[in-house]
């Protein structure tokens, strides 16, 4: 099946807001898996969050380190920080640089932040046995920031305890 013709299929059924039945195509594989067919469903994600769930079994078929690294810049690029934190915990992207979803989530605000920067820690602990960021990954700063929020928060609750 010609891409683009799977491409205006999934925007008309998408238009149409037929999302059981773009679903049903996918999964029965009526619709050919693809790089292109996975940022198409990404980017219906805030109209149907299922399209997430779909778009994630496309790129595990699809087995390409580069349609995974597409999706996960799509991701990035739309903002979706924690989803794209869990697209790299459910397809195993260990070596996936911080750094560029560290920036975004500081320029965000201060619970986003934080999620994103233990979402890190914990992957370095699972990768390497460390929570700490190797100096290469050049994480110092979101580190410092981390550090400085959680003990300003913890002032504060000091202060606030009766």
């Amino acid at each position: 099946v010609d891409e683009g013709v799977c491409a205006c299929l999934i925007g008309l059924l998408a238009d149409q807001r037929c999302y059981f039945q773009l679903q049903d195509l996918i999964e029965r594989r009526v619709l050919p898996d693809s790089a292109a067919m996975v940022a198409q469903l990404l980017e219906l994600t805030p109209h149907y969050e299922d399209a997430f769930e779909l778009a994630l079994d496309m790129l595990r078929r699809i087995g390409s380190p580069a349609a995974t690294d597409a999706a996960l810049h799509l991701l990035l690029k739309q903002g979706k920080l924690l989803a794209s934190c869990r697209l790299i915990r459910q397809q195993r992207l260990f070596s996936c640089s911080p750094k560029p979803l560290l920036e975004a989530a500081a320029a965000r605000d201060a619970d986003l932040f934080r999620a994103v920067y233990l979402f890190f820690v914990q992957r370095n602990e699972v990768w390497r046995g460390s929570a700490a960021f190797l100096p290469e990954e050049g994480c110092e700063d979101f580190t410092a920031l981390f550090e400085q929020r959680e003990s300003a928060a913890s002032a504060v609750s000091v202060r606030e305890t009766p």
